[in-house]
């Protein structure tokens, strides 16, 4: 007979849980979207619309989905300024693209993820090293499990990070939507390329402001919202009926 462990049915449930839609927030860091940073975007003039589409991600109660951009000073020199280096102030992220509630994984090359991921985090971060996230075993794995009717992505660079991250959901047949004025780059014309790209393999193309014009389709998130909370319920329950304690015996 196989057994189950209680935390691998509580992943299970978690893994049919359909979320309207999360947002994928690549690279939004110092070094980047920071005139003084180490390695500036061209366009800096996306931050207020970074800065919005949180404050709509935060309104529509939306699962935020984050890579963080990491690297020592011992890594192999590149033809860019060294940037997003470990245990200095360009790593990490504006202050407007955290959530209160929020946990960064620790990378450590297996799938393994905590079991009640989903239901106790608003925000999930995940260390990445070079351009593709998904070379994050961790993030892979809740990139392909997690059920979501739409990816919306926004952060740095369109014509790198994003890409990558972009085409390899469009790969696995999600959905995918690039909001173009909150993504930052460096070369405009790789990223024109980039944006024809990926709309050419079925990503939808949308401004902040219409992203904002966009209803949450209440039913579905107030679904997702009771059962996260009950999931999260479950998961702090003892897991071998009451302690001694809720017994009513003193230790």
């Amino acid at each position: 007979m196989v057994m189950h462990s209680d935390g691998g049915e509580a992943m299970l449930r978690q893994r049919a849980v359909l979320y309207p839609n999360v947002l994928l927030d690549v690279d939004t860091q110092v070094d980047f979207l920071t005139p003084d940073g180490h390695r500036p975007v061209t366009n800096l003039s996306i931050i207020p619309n970074i800065r919005r589409a949180f404050r709509w991600a935060r309104r529509c109660r939306l699962t935020v989905i984050s890579s963080i951009d990491f690297h020592r000073f011992t890594d192999p020199t590149r033809d860019v300024p060294q940037h997003c280096l470990a245990d200095t102030p360009g790593i990490s992220k504006l202050p407007c693209t955290l959530l209160p509630r929020r946990t960064l994984v620790q990378t450590d090359d297996t799938i393994n993820l905590p079991h009640d991921l989903l239901s106790r985090y608003r925000q999930i971060l995940f260390l990445k090293r070079g351009d593709d996230l998904t070379r994050n075993p961790k993030a892979d794995r809740l990139l392909t499990e997690i059920q979501v009717s739409n990816f919306i992505m926004l952060g740095t660079g369109l014509e790198e990070s994003i890409r990558f991250l972009a085409l390899a959901l469009l790969a696995r047949r999600q959905s995918v939507w690039l909001v173009t004025d909150a993504c930052g780059l460096w070369d405009q014309q790789a990223a024109d390329l980039a944006t024809k790209q990926l709309a050419a393999k079925g990503a939808r193309l949308l401004t902040t402001d219409e992203l904002l014009a966009i209803k949450p389709d209440l039913s579905k998130l107030r679904r997702s919202i009771l059962l996260r909370r009950k999931l999260r319920h479950d998961s702090d329950r003892p897991a071998f009926g009451p302690t001694a304690n809720e017994k009513g015996h003193v230790p």
